[in-house]
């Protein structure tokens, strides 16, 4: 009877503890304050990770008491949110190994570009705890040449001497120039298959993101251009053209000779053609001293260079023709 008695007494104990430690509260049960503990966090780099890659990291989760409910992990250069995960823990200890987070490769990374991976180890009655990791995301090494697919071709782009970040075709030898128009691809093989970063559609023409090998192209759109090279930047992962608009427009309106001999021009520009060729010393006039003539330097005024303007637009297709002008060049 008395062995009854004392097994009793011990479960009745047992029963108290349990109660004392947890209670029901508006139909749940409710846990004994305590925060989760992070311990043994490891991760795969000690300070630089590549983009277009992944950050793995190790860790060990405890709580005394609460039940655990998640590890929120979120990744962040600056102020700014790239991206975030939620990942489910059950019971008291939890061990997480070799988890991935992607480092994606966007437009306008900078080199060594300063980010910081935040881990919030949060139990079931929301207590939480967290761990910051500092580090560099490095810019992905790309070749010397990338290749552009588009019709079935596939043409080579060659850094440019000038900006490390762009790339251009060569200058084509086909009268009409490379499509105005086109979707395609550019990637770092000349084989998609073999190709470690390959660019295709985003949300507007003329950019693109990175994309898998079956992702949907780019789309290029230089309507009313004559496209001599295709450019593209690797900063901005913009598409662009070496060429010259065709067909020049106001307000959807092609630029014709009428309109043109119509159009009325602001002081501000005549004053800033005429500053210009006044700097220039290109106006001459000549003076008698005693038996000789010389040649002084002299200046255009402002009617000159409004009519020299207002002739260049009426007689547009002649002095284009006899002066091999194209829309767009500059005159030195």
């Amino acid at each position: 009877m008395m062995k009854h008695n004392n097994m009793f007494l011990w479960l009745l104990g047992l029963t108290v503890c349990w109660l004392a430690s947890c209670s029901e509260e508006d139909g749940r049960v409710t846990y004994p304050y305590s925060c989760p503990e992070i311990s043994e966090l490891q991760f795969s780099t000690t300070d630089q990770t590549p983009a277009a890659d992944s950050l793995y990291f190790s860790v060990k989760i405890h709580d005394p008491q609460t039940p655990l409910s998640t590890l929120e992990v979120k990744l962040m250069t600056g102020e700014t949110l790239v991206s975030s995960q939620s990942i489910r823990t059950k019971g008291t200890d939890v061990s997480i190994v070799e988890k991935g987070i992607y480092i994606p490769f966007e437009a306008g990374l900078e080199e060594n570009q300063e980010a910081k991976v935040i881990l919030t180890a949060i139990n079931v009655e929301g207590s939480e705890v967290t761990q910051t990791f500092d580090f560099h995301i490095t810019r992905p090494q790309i070749p010397e040449v990338l290749y552009l697919h588009y019709n079935g071709e596939v043409v080579e782009m060659n850094r440019s001497e000038d900006n490390p970040y762009l790339y251009l075709t060569e200058v084509s030898d086909l009268e009409e120039g490379y499509p105005m128009e086109l979707s395609g691809k550019i990637s770092t093989a000349a084989s998609l298959d073999d190709a470690k970063l390959i660019w295709g559609a985003a949300e507007a023409s003329n950019t693109a993101v990175l994309i898998e090998t079956s992702g949907p192209s780019f789309a290029f759109d230089y309507r009313d251009w004559f496209v001599e090279q295709i450019t593209f930047n690797v900063m901005t992962f913009e598409l662009g053209v070496v060429g010259y608009q065709k067909n020049l427009k106001i307000k959807e309106t092609e630029l014709n000779s009428t309109i043109l001999s119509h159009l009325e021009m602001s002081n501000d520009l005549v004053d800033a053609v005429k500053t210009d060729w006044n700097a220039k010393g290109i106006f001459k006039r000549i003076e008698k001293e005693e038996d000789k003539q010389i040649v002084v330097d002299s200046y255009c005024t402002r009617p000159y260079v409004q009519d020299v303007i207002l002739r260049y637009c009426q007689n547009r297709s002649i002095f284009k023709t006899k002066f091999a002008i194209i829309d767009g060049m500059l005159l030195e």
